[in-house]
């Protein structure tokens, strides 16, 4: 009987589409057996891959952290962090007295005595008492718990070679902008570290309450001998400077190391660092002309103390800056909308040759915003306010997704595999289950033809694709030919659950003239490959495609330590609409179709044999009517 219906399936044109040579029951077993891609719980998530131990290290916000050598089994390093000399634990564990004073003291005391100033001289450092500087607005008994162990956000981890230390950046954030980001070193990934100085301090806005400018590096900066006027306008900093939270540090192709770090306060801000120190490198000019340097945040993109500003402005949303170069271009993560399950976070891409801007999206849109806007979480929105290539959105009912959707991706880093030429995108998501827990998840990335990044449309699964990989021809128009499950990402969506859980791809079918028929006639148009590649166009109704085709393994998710899944294998394409003429610019695009052996073993997995022999031979049909 299953040789039986084995023979049916292989004669089944809309589950083969291809030839395909027999396939064995041992076979369909060993594609229909599970596996698993491990992850962690790590908000705001910082990848780094150390060469050495061939290890990829992730920290996260409130010290979450996890390691891997392989981007499928993950190990927590460990509940808590060492801060030498002294033991720093997480709030909910230890003694709390003992705790406090450690918290506090592991941030009171710097390393970094001597630096050079604006002009080049060396002098003194004071020290910096990062913990006090945060907790300056704390209430009484609210210090240990909210102002330093609730508020160590988003981290970003580099290795430095000129210092021969990893270097560890860490906003400590205040609740009047006055955050500060902070340097830490160790001689490994995995710590213990030490509290090396400040690297940019925030908040000083002349309130009575406020930090004084004094308590700030701008003397050693620029020279300040009192506070300037600009900084001096209470309440309405966070309408024009940055708040210091969430650095992203990198080296630039000709060996430069710089942070980019802001929020929507201000916006995204960009400084040169001091590779010798790991801190600010206070002798670079940001313009050669001091009248050039912007009276407020709001009115230029250039100030001596916070350097140049790249992205948002006017408090426009816009949060945790990546830049990562990959393919001749510095591409910049950012994470639009509020991170909370309902509250639209969204990952949108901008790109440029420079690592200083201008940043423009795939219509040519900037980066940078001029007036405020209301751009995240919904889907009525003005021409002005729709920006950034997306990279994804919240959706459901994908491959063999078992929850009710992913949503709120995004505050994401990404990492390359210089031995391997492989890139990838590691960002946090949340659930539409009407809770706010979250998980890892890690893709792979891919530049289309125009050298937009896409993200490949299923959990990485230990593939062997590189960034060359869609240079050269790996499929046929055979392949190619067929029904396909296909997901476009609304650019403009408002993540509440209805929308969410109705967010679902549709089966379209690409013919072999060339043709493409949609579920509906948006998805009707035309798609081709370009010669001797595995670039892909699909030019729909709704707009026009770029991308690449790859292979994925069809996994499944789940709300746990690790996702569950199988072997099915599928043929899968990932673009994005990157025309500057579209106003869908932006859009991205799934599909996936299973490859021929893994559609066998999948559809035979779902069958159910309806009788058993002889079942029916002693009862007249008229029995079961």
């Amino acid at each position: 009987m299953k040789r039986t219906f084995l023979a049916i399936l292989m004669l089944m044109p809309t589950v083969l589409q291809a030839q395909t040579k027999q396939v064995s029951e041992a076979d369909i077993n060993t594609l229909n057996s599970s596996t698993t891609i491990g992850t962690v719980s790590i908000h705001d998530p910082s990848i780094v891959y150390s060469p050495d131990n061939k290890t990829y290290y992730v920290w996260g916000s409130h010290l979450g952290n996890g390691k891997s050598t392989d981007l499928k089994s993950w190990t927590v390093m460990h509940n808590s962090i060492w801060f030498d000399p002294y033991f720093v634990r997480l709030a909910h564990q230890g003694d709390a007295t003992g705790e406090a004073t450690n918290v506090r003291a592991a941030f009171n005391v710097q390393q970094i005595t001597k630096t050079k100033n604006y002009q080049g001289t060396e002098v003194d450092m004071p020290n910096f008492d990062a913990e006090s500087y945060a907790n300056r607005y704390a209430a009484p008994g609210d210090e240990k718990e909210f102002y330093i162990d609730g508020n160590m956000w988003a981290p970003d981890i580099i290795y430095n070679p000129t210092m021969g230390k990893w270097c560890f950046y860490l906003s400590i954030n205040g609740p009047q902008w006055n955050s500060i980001i902070i340097l830490l070193t160790s001689n490994s990934a995995e710590g213990p570290w030490t509290y090396q100085g400040p690297v940019v301090m925030g908040g000083f806005n002349g309130n009575t309450s406020a930090p004084s400018f004094s308590e700030t590096d701008l003397s050693i900066a620029i020279g300040a001998t009192s506070i300037p006027s600009r900084y001096t306008i209470g309440n309405n900093w966070g309408n024009y400077w940055p708040n210091c939270i969430d650095p992203c540090v990198f080296f630039d192709e000709t060996g430069e190391l710089w942070i980019a770090y802001g929020s929507w306060s201000g916006g995204i801000f960009m400084l040169k660092l001091d590779k010798e120190t790991g801190l600010n490198d206070y002798k670079y000019n940001y313009t050669n002309n001091p009248s050039d340097y912007n009276t407020q945040g709001r009115s230029g993109v250039k100030d001596p103390y916070f350097g140049r500003k790249i992205a948002g402005g006017y408090y426009v949303s816009g949060e945790g800056p990546y830049i990562k170069y990959i393919g001749g271009y510095y591409y910049l993560f950012m994470s639009y909308g509020g991170f909370g399950p309902r509250e639209g976070y969204e990952m949108r891409i901008f790109r440029s040759t420079n690592p200083l801007g201008p940043y423009k999206d795939a219509a040519g849109r900037s980066a940078l915003f001029t007036n405020y806007v209301f751009n995240y979480n919904t889907a009525s929105r003005t021409t002005d306010d729709t920006r950034g290539t997306k990279l994804m959105s919240a959706f459901t009912g994908w491959g063999e997704m078992q929850t009710q959707g992913w949503n709120s991706q995004g505050h994401n880093s990404a990492a390359i595999n210089s031995a391997t030429n492989q890139a990838f995108v590691v960002y946090h998501t949340k659930y539409n289950d009407g809770t706010a827990g979250h998980l890892v998840h890690i893709q792979q990335l891919f530049q289309n033809e125009s050298g937009w990044l896409v993200a490949s449309p299923f959990a990485y699964n230990g593939g062997t694709e590189t960034l060359d990989t869609p240079k050269t021809s790996h499929y046929t128009a055979d392949d190619i030919v067929g029904d396909w499950h296909v997901l476009r990402h609304y650019y403009k969506m408002k993540q509440d659950s209805t929308t969410i859980a109705n967010h679902k791809p549709v089966m379209v079918t690409l013919k072999e003239d060339g043709t493409v028929k949609g579920a509906t006639s948006s998805y009707d148009g035309t798609w081709s490959i370009k010669a001797g590649t595995d670039y892909i166009t699909l030019a729909l109704a709704n707009g026009t495609y770029q991308g690449v085709i790859c292979s994925n393994s069809m996994n499944g998710d789940s709300r746990g330590a690790a996702w569950t899944g199988n072997n099915h294998k599928t043929i899968s394409f990932t673009c994005v609409d990157n025309t500057n003429s579209s106003s869908n610019s932006g859009t991205p695009l799934w599909g996936y179709k299973l490859e021929p052996r893994s559609a066998i073993a999948h559809n035979f997995s779902k069958l159910t044999l309806p009788v058993k022999n002889s079942t029916l031979s002693h009862r007249r049909a008229d029995q079961h009517r």
